[in-house]
């Protein structure tokens, strides 16, 4: 079990540029040939944006059998909007149960119960950047580093039926997450260099599973 803070936004084109340069920075970037090298399979729960269920690094065999880690998120407190900026967001904040297991029949069969009343699995492809602030030591660290209390910087490119997507999210860890969300928002967002972003593109990935089609505004 694990309980974080966060705050997504979904980039438009021009925006994921001034991010993926903010990264490389940092001596970190995608590759020159695109690669979607993981799959996660999310269940899109109609009418619930409370609830995600996905399994991690995804892949179904020939007996038509998934494997993968089984992720089940609940979000437990809305913490309303934050200004950053001249930026609007809406963060979240999630508790997450995660289920490592051999048993890829489990994960199969739990996956035909979730399977009902038009819930379907969609797959979606990613690539992403990943960085990590200590916010007790004001630095940033790279995605391997074991922190106590910070935060995940993450630029995510993905797919949703053949359709490309820009994310930049926030996931704070700790003993209190929330404050962590907010420092590390306050401290790092200018230096990102972005502006704009509106709260009408913050949504979480249950938001973003259920409406796929939408417009960046």
């Amino acid at each position: 079990m694990a309980i974080s803070s966060e705050i997504r936004w979904i980039l438009n084109n021009n925006e994921f540029q001034i991010v993926e340069q903010w990264f490389e920075k940092y001596n970190i970037s995608f590759p020159a040939v695109e690669d979607f090298d993981r799959s996660d399979y999310y269940l899109n729960i109609k009418k619930h944006i409370d609830l995600g269920i996905k399994i991690r690094d995804a892949f179904l065999d020939d007996k038509n059998i998934y494997h993968g880690k089984l992720e089940i998120k609940k979000r437990i407190e809305n913490l309303g909007k934050i200004d950053l900026d001249g930026s609007s967001g809406c963060a979240n904040r999630w508790i997450k149960y995660s289920f490592d297991t051999s048993n890829d029949l489990l994960i199969h069969d739990i996956i035909n119960q979730f399977t009902f009343n038009d819930n379907e699995w969609i797959e979606i492809k990613k690539n992403r950047l990943l960085l990590k602030y200590d916010c007790q030591k004001n630095k940033i660290f790279s995605s391997s580093s074991i922190l106590n209390e910070g935060c995940s910087i993450e630029l995510t490119k993905f797919l949703i039926n053949k359709k490309l997507y820009f994310t930049l999210g926030f996931e704070s860890f700790g003993t209190d997450d929330k404050i962590n969300l907010f420092d590390t928002l306050f401290t790092l967002f200018s230096d990102i260099g972005i502006s704009n972003l509106k709260l009408i593109n913050s949504k979480s990935y249950p938001e973003i599973i259920q409406d796929h089609s939408f417009i960046i505004q």
